[in-house]
């Protein structure tokens, strides 16, 4: 069984840079990086590669993530990275994936729910 798209969008901000007087910087850097890429993508002058646009991009910029995959596979990722010891933006990431999955197909994800977003 398949299971169609999932499509994230989140802004990563660390809570080490959150909580002090660097975010509204990190922010603004941030949103300069996505002008800079969505301009140089959109330019009718030049047809850059989507690749080489990417590179103006900082890790932790905003992704749009699209995934195909079926519910083994959907466990296997569960299992590995919604587990405590994975780092925790991926664990986050992982978590809310679940839930979605977890929403429309409840039977095949219960004790997974159980264990990572009900906490036992």
């Amino acid at each position: 069984h398949l299971i169609g798209y999932l499509l994230f969008r989140r802004k990563i901000e660390p809570y080490s840079i959150h909580i002090t007087e660097y975010i509204e910087e990190y922010q603004n850097f941030m949103e300069l990086a996505r002008k800079l890429y969505s301009k140089l993508l959109n330019d009718p002058d030049y047809k850059f590669w989507k690749e080489d646009c990417r590179f103006v991009l900082p890790e932790a910029v905003t992704t749009d993530l699209v995934l195909t995959a079926n519910f083994r596979e959907l466990r296997h990722v569960f299992k590995l990275r919604c587990h405590k010891s994975s780092q925790w933006e991926i664990r986050e990431l992982a978590e809310k994936m679940l839930k979605l999955v977890y929403e429309n197909s409840p039977t095949v994800f219960e004790d997974l729910a159980k264990e990572y977003l009900f906490n036992g």
